[in-house]
């Protein structure tokens, strides 16, 4: 493979990733927003009490891959090569 061929298919790659990382964000985010809005319905207390662990279950998740998409090597221009 030539070093535009292996450029490209690096561009390629992490364009895939971003979009991958893109989806699982808002997903998450829109999993986040309707969990609170079912809580804000739920009248019955024990529900709303089980409900709301699982809301932090949850949000446990949603924060641990972001922190890891935080952390996670950014490639510099020596990776392309």
């Amino acid at each position: 493979m030539n070093r535009m061929e292996l450029l490209l298919s690096k561009l390629g790659n992490q364009a895939i990733n971003l979009v991958l990382r893109s989806g699982i964000a808002l997903t998450s985010s829109y999993a986040q927003q309707q969990c609170s809005r079912l809580l804000k319905t739920v009248n019955d207390k024990a529900i709303h009490t089980e409900l709301r662990a699982l809301q932090k279950i949850l949000d446990s998740k949603v924060k641990v891959g972001v922190d890891f998409q935080l952390i996670s090597p950014t490639p510099t221009s020596d990776t392309l090569y």
